[in-house]
């Protein structure tokens, strides 16, 4: 392998912190009232990385891939990157929000686990199997196949790699024409998603990578000269102020509306102009911080916001676990403000990923790139010198530190509890929840869950708290052993509708006996027209992880509360 001085493009690196952190900011709104923080920033930032990634990909590799042990070596690389950062992230999700016992209740959750493991999400055009688990892992299922076809659209000459590029870009919009026309004539029935295509597929996608390819090579190609800073300063200003404010129009202006309203084009292009239409715009921002010498360059390249940009990819993989963890154990109502909610989000976030860069992200790859060069002593001793160096360094403590403050300010935020009332006490501490808190999606959450036969019937005793403002409506199904519902229980408009969020209320539901005959569990779920069910994070579940299965009370306790009240009726 030939290897040749590359130069690092440290403000580059400062700006994967910032591509990162709006993704964050994206993923904090409606959550514990953050509303006025996020720009139409947050889509955009996955295309920022993707075009980076093919321009990083092509600078740092020109010339080093000379044989195909080279391309082998690149490949397993790669992997080693992103994957055991991934598998990290998706044993903690699956941990704390799902169990590892209820991943095989269904032969479909298996094929999701499974997927996510494999990084196939993506090729899948379903909401419910793409955002699986870490929702964020769909872009490096998608970026996982780009490292694939890497090396093919890489290597050759500038002609042929010329016509490379003007070739995607009419598959590309053949392909877009077609899936397009197949939404219009429904071809493929209700199960695809065909705008989710054009968001997520690898093939839709790798127009943005190979962008950043054509420009990697173009960068390394040219010989730059050096400018006065001032002209430096112009092109910084020129590209980001004006192209972040073209990002922003593309992201919620008129073409987005015009397309989306368009019979010949519509939903699936206005999807992939929302998603990567900012593909040219973020090549310029690339170029000109790749070779800029000014003011903002200067400070992208300070040792703090390189530090960050390094953690990026641990920021963007960690920080959905954070917001979850935060979303389920505290209500909207309990933080003390929407500022010092984001600061808890962002400070936990950035101390997790701070972590796991030093001690899952480097310390795995640098290990399994020991164990393909046939060197596995050598990376378990440089595996547990360095992480035994990195467990009681003064960087760890530091975090250690901020954890601990930021945990604080976390217990300092929340009000004194008021008084409950005790019969949503009773119910919440007698609850047949094995899970502590069910939630549903950011609709609502359950904390106490009762169904005992009484002499009227079964009685269906729960404890809610309601989340984000929406349209859905609770459903009880009457099901029987194979999951078919019988008949829906009958229930009042105010049980059906949630309250205002925040609030906690106790709610009764009567069955009569004469319902639940031949009955085997109670479904409990939300759901509206428009945006169909809510997914439930743990507990046992039906309907594609959409309805919670609520045990009836045994056939010998209804028959007992029955004659109870049989005789009471003849004394």
């Amino acid at each position: 392998m030939i290897s040749r001085e590359v130069k690092p493009l440290l403000a580059l690196t400062g700006l994967r912190f910032f591509a990162a952190f709006a993704v964050l900011l994206h993923h904090c709104r409606g959550k514990f009232g953050i509303d006025g923080l996020d720009l139409p920033l947050g889509n955009s930032g996955v295309s920022f990385f993707f075009v980076l990634s093919g321009f990083i990909l092509a600078y740092v590799y020109t010339g080093r891939l000379n044989s195909f042990a080279d391309v082998k070596r690149f490949w397993f690389t790669r992997w080693a990157r992103i994957w055991p950062l991934h598998a990290t992230c998706l044993i903690l999700l699956v941990a704390v929000f799902h169990g590892f016992d209820s991943l095989f209740e269904s032969a479909q959750t298996v094929a999701k686990l499974a997927s996510n493991v494999l990084l196939l999400q993506s090729w899948v055009p379903i909401t419910s199997w793409v955002f699986s688990f870490n929702g964020v892992s769909w872009s490096i299922s998608t970026e996982m196949f780009f490292y694939l076809v890497f090396p093919a659209f890489f290597l050759g000459s500038a002609i042929a790699f010329r016509r490379k590029y003007i070739g995607l870009a009419i598959a590309l919009i053949g392909i877009l024409f077609l899936i397009q026309f197949a939404q219009n004539g429904n071809w493929l029935g209700t199960i695809v998603e065909y705008t989710r295509i054009a968001h997520v597929n690898p093939l839709i996608r790798l127009f943005e990578f190979v962008t950043g390819i054509a420009i990697g090579r173009l960068f390394s190609s040219v010989e730059l000269k050096k400018r006065a800073w001032y002209f430096d300063f112009a092109a910084e200003i020129l590209v980001l102020v004006g192209g972040l404010a073209l990002v922003i129009k593309i992201q919620s202006g008129s073409v987005y509306s015009a397309l989306t309203e368009a019979s010949w084009l519509g939903p699936v292009w206005s999807m992939w102009y929302h998603a990567g239409g900012s593909v040219f715009l973020f090549g310029a921002i690339i170029w000109v911080f790749g070779r800029s010498q000014g003011p903002l360059s200067r400070v992208l390249s300070t040792p703090t916001l390189v530090y960050l940009g390094e953690i990026s990819f641990s920021l963007y993989m960690i920080h959905p676990f954070i917001i979850r963890c935060l979303t389920r154990f505290y209500r909207s109502g309990e933080m003390a403000s929407p500022f010092i909610s984001f600061l808890v989000i962002a400070s936990l976030s950035l101390c997790a990923s701070c972590l796991l860069y030093r001690f899952i992200e480097i310390p795995a790859k640098n290990f399994l790139l020991k164990v393909y060069d046939h060197e596995l002593q050598v990376g378990w001793q440089q595996l547990w010198r360095k992480t035994r160096e990195s467990l009681f360094s003064v960087q760890t403590a530091r975090i250690a530190g901020i954890c601990c403050l930021t945990c604080l300010v976390l217990v300092h935020s929340i009000p004194a509890p008021t008084s409950i009332p005790p019969d949503f006490l009773e119910v919440v501490a007698h609850s047949q929840l094995t899970t502590g808190c069910v939630s549903f999606d950011n609709v609502a959450k359950l904390h106490g869950l009762q169904c005992v036969a009484t002499e009227r019937g079964l009685a269906l005793r729960t404890v809610w708290e309601s989340g984000q403002p929406t349209n859905k409506l609770r459903f009880i199904h009457i099901c029987d052993d194979k999951g078919k519902v019988l008949r829906n229980a009958v229930q009042k408009q105010s049980s059906r509708s949630l309250r205002p969020t925040g609030e906690v209320w106790l709610d009764e539901v009567l069955i009569p006996y004469e319902h639940v005959t031949n009955a085997k569990f109670i479904g409990l779920g939300f759901h509206s027209l428009e945006t169909g069910l809510a997914k439930i994070d743990c507990g046992p579940r039906s309907m594609n992880g959409s309805r919670l299965n609520v045990q009836l009370p045994s056939p010998s306790e209804q028959l007992a509360a029955q004659n109870a009240n049989k005789e009471s009726l003849t004394h």
